[in-house]
């Protein structure tokens, strides 16, 4: 979860309003401006499926129209200008949301034509009286922006040559390649893993990034400090409970199922070096497969086969090639099944990859609390004001089967 203090999070479980969102912009470390902007219309949203996870969308109100941008370096333009995005809980403290850096601004100018006293003015064919001219008028700007978090700067840096690790550990070459583009912060229970030399990282940086978390059993977000931060996929303690009734914040939950993320056998490809008759070093490619084995998921039974692929420079061995598709495997699993859709009130400081705990309603008339990880989350609102906010939550397989087979879940 984001930082955020005990009588804010305390306040979060009660009837509140007073709730919104502070946004102010920065450009080469400093504040650009002193003043918060005035915002109109907003959303941030976050999804872990997407390469670049967060995105902040805002109107800015500039009813005197100095902000409108024309050259990449103003203030509201996209040559490097970042919004810092603060929620402030009404009757309690304020929660960073997070960095987010402008990546497209559509300014809506408004004029309006004045015809003013202008003393030996005369403008030849313009039908004007003498003395008299024809200007335009600022009536101030609506400036609509579309904003990124900081995984954007890791995603233009790319590589301009292909390069080997130049450090032993998977962490000390992530901190080698977000060196001077962004920080980056290791939570408790991520464990390191050496990394061979002989991998070759292309020309994306940002694949390369997720290539290395991905050998860590951690996921990875930026959180409301503009911090990249790996966290423990093992931590699976709830940080949150949305319940309906008086005193709850559930305002209501939908489940969806797919056929999307059903695969049932695994393969991961990556080289391996090797001499050939001639002694010379040429690379040979290695194959890993795993499978779902059991149940009704299983590759010859209805469900049928249902194959996925993943390569890696980091996989240089038969033997790699074989762990990595046991944890390609597990990975997926271990992110299925349900997605409950969930809208309730507002919680600033949840993050995705935060496991939360839904009470459920099921058709016997009880309540089930279902764990699950927080997907996707979306927050919006206006000048002022904040709506409901918007989850989907990715229960564990095991503990919705579980439910099923106690009967509370089906008609």
């Amino acid at each position: 979860m984001r930082e955020i203090d005990d009588d804010s999070l305390q306040i979060l479980t009660g009837s509140r309003s007073g709730d919104a969102v502070e946004v102010y912009v920065w450009y080469d470390g400093q504040l650009a401006l002193e003043e918060p902007l005035k915002v109109a219309a907003w959303k941030a949203s976050w999804d872990d499926t997407r390469q670049i996870k967060g995105a902040f969308a805002v109107d800015v109100v500039d009813p005197s129209g100095a902000l409108s941008p024309w050259q990449p370096d103003d203030p509201l333009g996209v040559g490097g200008s970042v919004l810092q995005v603060l929620y402030n809980v009404g009757g309690g403290g304020q929660v960073n949301l997070g960095w987010f850096r402008i990546t497209q601004a559509q300014p809506e100018d408004t004029w309006q034509l004045r015809l003013i006293p202008h003393r030996g003015y005369h403008e030849p064919d313009s039908g004007l009286p003498d003395d008299m001219e024809l200007i335009n008028v600022p009536m101030g700007s609506i400036v609509p922006l579309d904003c990124e978090d900081l995984a954007v700067n890791i995603k233009n840096d790319r590589l301009v040559a292909p390069e080997s690790p130049r450090t032993a550990t998977v962490l000390s070459e992530l901190g080698r390649l977000l060196e001077d583009i962004v920080p980056l912060n290791v939570m408790d229970g991520v464990a390191d893993e050496a990394i061979s030399k002989s991998v070759v990282f292309e020309r994306e940086r940002l694949d390369a990034v997720e290539d290395l978390v991905g050998r860590l059993d951690a996921g990875w977000r930026f959180n409301g400090n503009g911090e990249l931060e790996l966290y423990p996929l093992a931590d699976r303690t709830s940080r949150w409970q949305l319940a309906g009734g008086e005193q709850g914040v559930l305002i209501s939950a939908k489940r969806k199922q797919t056929l999307d993320g059903l695969e049932n056998m695994f393969v991961s490809d990556g080289t391996r070096k090797a001499k050939n008759a001639k002694g010379e070093e040429v690379d040979l490619p290695v194959r890993g497969i795993a499978t779902i084995a059991y149940g009704p998921l299983r590759p010859d039974g209805p469900h049928g086969r249902f194959v996925t692929f993943r390569s890696s420079p980091l996989i240089t061995s038969q033997t790699m090639a074989d762990k990595d598709a046991v944890t390609f495997r597990d990975n997926a699993v271990r992110s299925r099944t349900i997605d409950l859709e969930v809208e309730c009130l507002p919680n600033p400081a949840l993050e995705t990859g935060d496991y939360v705990t839904v009470v459920q309603p099921v058709v016997d008339g009880g309540r089930v609390p279902l764990v699950g990880r927080v997907k996707t989350m979306e927050l919006s609102g206006g000048n002022g004001t904040v709506g409901a906010m918007k989850l989907t939550v990715t229960c564990d397989a095991a503990m919705v089967e579980t439910v099923l087979g106690n009967g509370s879940g089906r008609g």
